[in-house]
C-alpha cells in the first residue's frame, strides 16, 4: 500500500522533472506551469496545481522550485487533496546528465502532507486511473531512446550512476483512513535526511517522526546500497528508537527484491501494556503482567520467509529461549516455534483465584434432599460467562512445541510439563506431552475445533500417584479428600463459555485412591450411634473416614455425572456409594452404603452392630455439602433377622406363638436414634 502511494507522489515529483529537462529554455515559466499540470492530469487522471510561485534554472544545475503544489484526491473522498507541499526544490547536475549519471544536488520536500484513504468500495487513493487513452496509470511514459520503467524484483537503478547531495525532508505529515472499519491514523513532524554520495560509498538515512504523541527515531545504515540493489550483499544496520518500543538489527542484506538478509535482532519493550496502548490496541485490565519484554537472537528474511532462531527472551519476570519460522508465501501464514521457559506464571494475566461462593439450602433433617437453586452468576465460584472466543485458530496454521519448569495457573501448581500441539485449518491438536504435578506424573491431549458456530473441545488425562489433598485444594478450594491415587478422564463438549462447555459435557473416567481419608463424614461412628452423627450440627467439623482403598468409575451426559460403583475398603467397614453430581450447578446427590464388618480396631471404637447397614444421603453444593442418615432405606435393606439380632429386646416369635416376626418400625427407629 506505501509502496504504491510512495510510486503515485513519485509519478507528480517525475513529471517535474521530465517537463523541467525536456522544455527548460523553449517555454516560459508560466506557460511550463500549465504544460505540469496538464501532463499530471493526462497521466494520474488527478488535478495538479501549482498555486504558488514557480522558477527554474538551467547552469549551472537544472533546478526546479514549486511553492504551493497541490494533488487532488479521488472523488468523494475526506481531503480534497491526496499530497500537497508547501515547497518543493529540485536541483540536479547538468553536466553528468550528458554521460548518463543522475546527480542530485539538492532535493528538499518542505512540509509535505500526504492524506492516504481506503474507500467503502476497498479501493485505495493511490490507485490511479488515466484520463488520456492509451497512457499508463502509476508510471510515466519512457523518454524516447530511454529503458521501459522497472518492474517489481528488478533494480531500478541497475547500471546508473546515482549521486545525492543535500536530500531533505522537513516537516512532513502522512494521514490514513480506512472508511469501512473507520480506522485512522496520523505520522507528523516528519524528518528525513539521506546521504548517498554514490551507489558504491556509504548509504545513510536518519529521520524521525511523532505517532500517538510520540516520537520514533529512526537510523539506517548500508556500506554499499548499489551492492544490495545488484544482489550482492552488504553490510546494514537498522535503528528504531523510541519511548515504548527500541528495535535494532545489525547484519548484512543480501537484497532487496525479494528482501534478503539475516543478522542479529533486539528487540526491547519496557511495558507492553503501554505499547498496546500507544499502538491503539489497549489490553484488558486483567492481571499484572505484560510488563517488561526482551527478545535477543539470529534473524533471517529471504521473501516471504521470516525466521527467528536462537533466541533469548524475558518476559515479566519468566526468562527462556526459542526459535520461530513463519511462511506467509501461502494462502494464510505458516508458523513453526519452539519455546522453553523456566517457568510460567499465568496468574499474572489472569484475574484473581475462584474463591468459596455461597451454599445451597440445607434440607430439614430427615427430609427429602433439597433442589439446588442455580448459584448466582456473579459468584466467584461459579462457572464464568464470558464469550469464548477461539477465531485466531483459523488466522494462521502452526507447529507448536512448549516446556516450562513450572506452571502456576490460580492456586494450581504444576511441575515440569511439555506440550507439542498442531494447528490446521482451525484445528488444533495438543499432546500433553509431560506433565508432573503434587508428586504424580501424567499425560494427556486437547483438541479444539474452531470451525463451528462455538468451539468444539475434546480432552482426556491420565494421571498417576497424586496427593489428592494438595490438588483439590488448589483446583476446587476444598480438602475433604486425600490420598495417593490416579485418574483418568476423557470427554468433549461444544460451546461458546466455560458454563457452557460444562453444561454439555460428556464422558467417562475412573479414580483410584490409597491409604487416605474423607474428611467431614466418620462413616463409622454413623454406623455406631446414629443420632450422635447426624443430629449434632458440629459432628462433621472434625470427623473423617480413613481408608485403604477408595475406587470407582463414572460417566458424564450433558454436564451429569454419575457413579454407581464407588467401593471404599477401610479395617471396620465396606462401603459402597452411587449417585450423581450437576456439574454445571456445582451440587451433589449422593447415596452411601456403610456395613461394619466386625473389626475392632480404628475409626473410633468397637462396632457391635453386626452388619447393620444404614445408608447417608450427602447433598448441598460441593463447598457446602449435608449429610443425613436414610432410615427407610436402613429398615427397608438390612434383613429382618440382622435387625432382630442388633436390637435387643426382639424375640424370633414363630406363627405358632402367635407373634409377628416382623418388628415394629417405630420401635426400630427409636433403637436406631437412641430414643
Amino acid at each position: 500500500m506505501l509502496k504504491r502511494a510512495i510510486i503515485g507522489i513519485g509519478i507528480v515529483v517525475g513529471i517535474l522533472i521530465v517537463v523541467a529537462v525536456l522544455v527548460p529554455l523553449i517555454i516560459p515559466v508560466e506557460a511550463l506551469r500549465s504544460r505540469i499540470e496538464q501532463q499530471a492530469q493526462e497521466v494520474t487522471g488527478r488535478p495538479l496545481t501549482i498555486t504558488g510561485p514557480l522558477r527554474l534554472s538551467v547552469f549551472p544545475t537544472l533546478a526546479i522550485e514549486a511553492n504551493d503544489v497541490h494533488f487532488g484526491n479521488v472523488p468523494g473522498a475526506v481531503d480534497p487533496d491526496m499530497a500537497t507541499f508547501k515547497r518543493l526544490v529540485l536541483q540536479l547536475k547538468v553536466l553528468p546528465l550528458f554521460s548518463g549519471s543522475f546527480q542530485i544536488s539538492r532535493f528538499v520536500l518542505i512540509e509535505p502532507s500526504i492524506s492516504l484513504e481506503v474507500g467503502k468500495n476497498g479501493v485505495g487513493n493511490w490507485v490511479f486511473t488515466s484520463a488520456t487513452p492509451g497512457a499508463q496509470p502509476n508510471a510515466l511514459p519512457p523518454a524516447a531512446g530511454q529503458p521501459a520503467p522497472a518492474i517489481e524484483g528488478e533494480n531500478p537503478l541497475e547500471g546508473r550512476d546515482l549521486r545525492l547531495g543535500e536530500v531533505r525532508l522537513d516537516h512532513g505529515k502522512v494521514s490514513y483512513r480506512d472508511d469501512r472499519t473507520n480506522q485512522s491514523f496520523v505520522l507528523d513532524r516528519i524528518g528525513v535526511t539521506v546521504i548517498l554520495p554514490n551507489l558504491e560509498g556509504p548509504f545513510e538515512v536518519d529521520g524521525q517522526a511523532r505517532w500517538n504523541g510520540q516520537t520514533v527515531k529512526i537510523t539506517a545504515k548500508a556500506s554499499a546500497l548499489g551492492k544490495i540493489l545488484a544482489g550482492q550483499g552488504s553490510p546494514f544496520n537498522l535503528e528504531l528508537a523510541s519511548k515504548p518500543i527500541n528495535l535494532s538489527f545489525d547484519g548484512e542484506l543480501t537484497k532487496s527484491q525479494p528482501l534478503t538478509g539475516d543478522g542479529s535482532v533486539k528487540l526491547e519493550v519496557p511495558s507492553l501494556r503501554e505499547l498496546a496502548s500507544w499502538a491503539g490496541s489497549p489490553l484488558p485490565n486483567v492481571g499484572k503482567g505484560l510488563a517488561a519484554l526482551s527478545i535477543e537472537g539470529k534473524l533471517a528474511v529471504a521473501g516471504k520467509r521470516y525466521s527467528f532462531s536462537d533466541a533469548a527472551i524475558s518476559l515479566d519476570d519468566m526468562k527462556g529461549n526459542g526459535q520461530i519460522v513463519v511462511d506467509t508465501a501461502g494462502v494464510k501464514p505458516d508458523i513453526s516455534a519452539r519455546l522453553d521457559l523456566d517457568k510460567l506464571d499465568l496468574n499474572q494475566y489472569m484475574g484473581k483465584p475462584l474463591a468459596s461462593g455461597g451454599s445451597a439450602p440445607a434440607p430439614a433433617a430427615g427430609g427429602p434432599p433439597a433442589k439446588s437453586a442455580p448459584p448466582p452468576k456473579s459468584a466467584a465460584s461459579d462457572w464464568s460467562d464470558d464469550p469464548i472466543d477461539v477465531s485466531a485458530l483459523k488466522v494462521f496454521d502452526a507447529d507448536f512445541a512448549f516446556s516450562a519448569g513450572s506452571i502456576e495457573m490460580q492456586a494450581m501448581k504444576i511441575g515440569k510439563s511439555q506440550v507439542d500441539a498442531k494447528l490446521k485449518d482451525g484445528l488444533l491438536a495438543a499432546d500433553l506431552v509431560e506433565l508432573t504435578l503434587y508428586e504424580g506424573k501424567g499425560k494427556g491431549s486437547v483438541d479444539i475445533d474452531a470451525n463451528g458456530t462455538a468451539p468444539a473441545i475434546k480432552a482426556a488425562l491420565d494421571l498417576t500417584g497424586v496427593q489428592a489433598e494438595p490438588l483439590f485444594k488448589d483446583a476446587f478450594d476444598s480438602d475433604r479428600l486425600s490420598g495417593k491415587g490416579s485418574f483418568q478422564f476423557e470427554g468433549a463438549a461444544t460451546g461458546d463459555s466455560q458454563r457452557a462447555l460444562v453444561s454439555a459435557l460428556n464422558g467417562k473416567g475412573r479414580i483410584a485412591f490409597r491409604d487416605g481419608s474423607i474428611k467431614g463424614i466418620n462413616i463409622a461412628a454413623m454406623a455406631r450411634n446414629i443420632s450422635t452423627a447426624f443430629l449434632d450440627p458440629t459432628a462433621s467439623q472434625t470427623q473423617k473416614t480413613d481408608f485403604s482403598e477408595l475406587s470407582g468409575s463414572y460417566t458424564i451426559a450433558n454436564g451429569i455425572l454419575s457413579n454407581r460403583d464407588l467401593e471404599l475398603i477401610s479395617p471396620l467397614l465396606r462401603v459402597s456409594g452411587a449417585g450423581v453430581s450437576n456439574l454445571p450447578r456445582r451440587t451433589l446427590d449422593y447415596r452411601i452404603t456403610p456395613k461394619a464388618v466386625g473389626s475392632t480396631i480404628g475409626q473410633g471404637g468397637k462396632i457391635d452392630l453386626g452388619g447393620v447397614i444404614v445408608p447417608i444421603i450427602v447433598t448441598g453444593r460441593w463447598d457446602d455439602l449435608h449429610y443425613r442418615p436414610d432410615l427407610a432405606g436402613a429398615v427397608e435393606e438390612n434383613t429382618i433377622g440382622l435387625i432382630k439380632g442388633a436390637i435387643p429386646g426382639t424375640s424370633s416369635g414363630t406363627a405358632n406363638s402367635g407373634s409377628s416376626s416382623v418388628p415394629n418400625p417405630v420401635t426400630i427407629l427409636k433403637h436406631l436414634l437412641g430414643n
